[in-house]
C-alpha cells in the first residue's frame, strides 16, 4: 500500500512539473496596451465604442469609451463569424464588473438617444458586417441602437434596405460610423414606423 501511494504521488509530482515546464511564462500586463493586438485575427476580439457629441446617440455619462469588460460593458467584434460588432451596457454576463472608483450610479453605463426632441435611454450599439471592410474602404452597414424599457421603440434601426450608415475602416482596428439615413422604430413584434432621416457619428475600435 505504501509503495503504491508513493508511486502515485511521484507520478502526480512529475506531471505537475511537466505541466509547469510547458506553460507559457506569466508576465505582468502592460496597462497602457491592455488587450492590444496588432491586427484582428480569425478569432473574436474585444471592442470599444466612442460616442460623439453629434448625432442622435450621445454618451449620457462622463466615463469615456465603452470598453469591453469595463464598467459592465460587453463589446465584441465577431471576426470569426458574422463580422458584426455588438456593444451592450447591461449584459447579465458583465453584471459583476461594476464601475470601480467611479461615482455611485455609474453602473450600468448610460447612452442617450434623442428622438423628436425627447431623450431616451439606450443599452448598446450594433453594427452588422463591419469587419468585412478592407482598410481604407467605406461601405454602408446596418446599425442598430437597442433601447431600454419605457422608450417608444425596442430599437432604432438604420436598416440596410433603407441605405444603412456609411462606415469607414480607417486602420486595421479603427472604424468611423457616421452619416444620415432613414431610421426605423422597431417594436417587439417586428413591426416598425419610420422616424425620418437621423444622424449618427461614433468610432469603433478593436483590441
Amino acid at each position: 500500500m505504501k509503495d503504491n501511494s508513493l508511486r502515485f504521488l511521484t507520478t502526480m509530482t512529475l506531471a505537475a512539473v511537466a505541466l509547469a515546464a510547458c506553460a507559457d511564462p506569466v508576465t505582468a500586463p502592460d496597462l497602457t496596451a491592455a488587450f492590444a493586438k496588432p491586427a484582428p485575427g480569425p478569432s473574436n476580439v474585444a471592442a470599444g465604442v466612442i460616442l460623439s457629441s453629434t448625432g442622435i446617440v450621445k454618451s449620457g455619462d462622463a466615463l469615456g469609451e465603452y470598453k469591453n469588460g469595463v464598467c459592465g460593458v460587453t463589446a465584441t467584434f465577431f471576426y470569426a463569424g458574422s463580422n458584426d460588432m455588438i456593444m451592450q451596457t447591461d449584459s447579465p454576463s458583465a453584471s459583476d464588473k461594476k464601475c470601480v472608483g467611479e461615482p455611485v450610479g455609474s453602473y450600468p453605463r448610460k447612452i442617450s438617444i434623442e428622438l423628436n426632441s425627447n431623450t431616451y435611454k439606450g443599452t448598446g450599439v450594433n453594427v452588422l458586417n463591419i469587419g468585412s471592410l478592407a482598410v481604407g474602404a467605406t461601405g454602408n452597414r446596418q446599425v442598430g441602437l437597442p433601447m431600454a424599457s419605457g422608450a417608444p421603440c425596442l430599437r432604432v434601426q438604420f436598416h440596410i434596405d433603407d441605405g444603412g450608415i456609411p462606415v469607414t475602416r480607417n486602420t486595421t482596428s479603427n472604424y468611423t460610423v457616421a452619416g444620415s439615413a432613414p431610421a426605423r422604430c422597431i417594436q417587439s413584434d417586428g413591426s416598425f414606423t419610420t422616424l425620418g432621416t437621423l444622424q449618427v457619428n461614433f468610432t469603433v475600435k478593436s483590441y
